[in-house]
């Protein structure tokens, strides 16, 4: 019994020292840029590389944190390789956002996104096979007339109303804020206490409730049933380590919730094929003219090419990668989830390869 009780207090000690050192990073705050750099670049006409500039950020406490954690921890036991995993995304976190603006960046994110060409875990397949079938499906349903444009008259405010519905009934006292705020990279973000909605974003019927399953019922159930677990707190933080779980599950959501439809699959698609191409050398203006011709707006496709640059460089060869996760996460989940519901090995189950993208295609056809 004392031995078990070392090792738990071990665990606790560990996981605390994680949890402390990894909640103050905020990844996606620190990549942000000032407004003014869209309305400078769109009043160019999209023909003047962006200039952000970054918080210079001392990743020394981080690293000392998870080196006092990696004192406590051993090789061996199941949840020592679990924390030791953790201190070393976390690790590698704190040293990404002390190189913003360079290609070290890039470095560091591919380590904890991935990048396009990176097999699958259990799969031979990359995700960038897999997103250039689906692209190749959607081009073929577009040409025999069965994939119609997406028809978004929907506003920020109008979602919001619908998600504050919702969340309300769902969370009750524990329900996140919605809030709509003028600067976001994506249409949505969510943290365990708030949504956050970018105003100018148009949406179609079915967003809000994409947007319940994926930010709500996802992103912010599992913060909130982490922050419960009070004798492994690192469970109560969301960091890049996690991203393609979260990512992965989240999109899964929509999947099982019929809310996965083809123009959301096809924008994750065209997130992975951005990443590669800017890792090809692609610069901002590059990218920016090729999401213009999938974007209904000048903006929407400013904040589609901002997604690959933050952090990065903006001449190209050294993106911010965390779009990769979406994807892959989203078929690593659909490969586990049958494994664990049949108790069959994940390497066992029916491999998710470049090939049958295109049944992804068909099943998002149906819902």
């Amino acid at each position: 019994m004392a031995d078990t009780d070392a090792q738990d207090d071990r665990y606790r000690r560990a996981a605390t020292i994680l949890h402390d050192v990894a909640k103050p990073m905020r990844v996606l705050s620190a990549l942000a840029w000032d407004a003014s750099i869209r309305e400078e670049f769109l009043a160019s006409g999209g023909t003047k590389l962006p200039e952000p500039t970054y918080q210079p950020i001392d990743p020394g406490p981080v690293l000392d944190g998870v080196a006092e954690a990696r004192r406590i921890l051993r090789f061996g036991p199941t949840i020592d390789e679990w924390l030791l995993r953790e201190a070393a995304s976390i690790e590698a976190t704190a040293l990404m956002l002390s190189s913003l603006g360079t290609p070290a960046f890039h470095a560091y994110s591919r380590q904890l996104y991935g990048v396009p060409n990176q097999p699958l875990r259990y799969d031979p397949a990359t995700p960038l096979e897999l997103a250039e079938k689906v692209q190749s499906s959607l081009a073929e349903l577009t040409t025999v007339k069965l994939m119609r444009p997406p028809v978004r008259t929907h506003t920020s405010e109008e979602i919001a109303a619908k998600l504050k519905a919702a969340v309300d009934e769902h969370f009750g006292d524990g329900a996140p804020e919605i809030l709509v705020v003028d600067e976001l990279s994506a249409n949505a973000v969510a943290s365990t206490s708030r949504i956050k909605i970018r105003r100018d974003a148009q949406f179609t019927a079915k967003d809000a409730a994409q947007l319940l399953n994926h930010e709500a019922f996802i992103h912010v159930a599992t913060g909130k049933n982490g922050q419960e677990q009070t004798d492994i707190p690192i469970l109560a933080i969301g960091h890049p380590g996690t991203t393609r779980t979260q990512e992965g599950l989240a999109v899964y959501s929509e999947y099982v919730s019929g809310t996965l439809d083809l123009d959301r699959l096809g924008r994750l698609a065209d997130r992975i094929l951005a990443v590669q191409m800017v890792i090809d050398g692609a610069d901002f203006i590059e990218i920016y003219r090729w999401f213009l011709d999938r974007s209904a707006t000048p903006e929407q496709a400013f904040e589609s090419t901002r997604r690959n640059f933050r952090g990065g460089v903006i001449t190209g060869g050294s993106p911010f990668t965390k779009d990769c996760s979406y994807l892959s996460g989203y078929l690593t989940v659909a490969t586990f989830v049958p494994s664990y519901t049949r108790l069959t090995p994940v390497a066992e189950t029916v491999s998710v390869r470049a090939e049958t993208a295109a049944v992804v295609v068909a099943v998002a056809l149906t819902v």
